[in-house]
């Protein structure tokens, strides 16, 4: 039991100095600043999605609901502005200042611009791919067949009568 507890204590130690030096950063702070963001609109969602339970209480749960809806908005329009502040907070410091910018060799450069082309054509494609698949949906919503975006489907006419098939009215089964 005591090895155990040797291990743990020194893992916690490694963890440690790895959490001290995230955790005065900007991407930590903007995280975590995200997280509290993104758990007030959860529950402005709740408020907001809940079904009212007694209509006897519907005039003072909606002003309730309102207010607590409120409350929160006004919070979540703190936090963003916290988010804005924190790159402005954090550019004093030398340590986050510093940004390694090295200039891209012709390689690169071609690959990217190739790339680039690349995914333009593809967009084009899927643009005209969109476009035809459109005008064909119109023209059956035109010829009314809006139901099916292949249109209706239409039996042929069947001449034939089922005596034709082997069938009688006078055979006895």
């Amino acid at each position: 039991m005591a090895i155990y507890t040797e291990e743990a204590r020194q893992r916690t130690k490694e963890m440690n100095e790895m959490r001290f030096m995230y955790e005065e950063s900007p991407q930590y702070e903007q995280g975590y600043v995200m997280s509290e963001i993104i758990e007030r609109f959860r529950k402005v969602v709740e408020h907001t999605k809940r079904p009212i339970e007694f209509h006897s209480d519907n005039f003072f749960n909606t002003l309730k609901r309102t207010e607590l809806i409120q409350v929160l908005y006004f919070e979540i329009y703190h936090l963003v502005r916290m988010m804005h502040e924190i790159p402005v907070k954090y550019d004093a410091e030398e340590e986050f200042t510093k940004k390694e910018k090295k200039k891209p060799t012709k390689q690169e450069l071609y690959d990217t611009k190739k790339s680039i082309e690349e995914m333009q054509k593809r967009r084009e494609r899927e643009k005209r791919k969109r476009r035809k698949l459109n005008a064909k949906l119109r023209e059956a919503f035109d010829r009314g067949m809006a139901l099916s975006k292949y249109g209706k489907k239409r039996d042929p006419y069947n001449k034939w009568w089922p005596v034709d098939y082997g069938w009688e009215i006078d055979h006895w089964w």
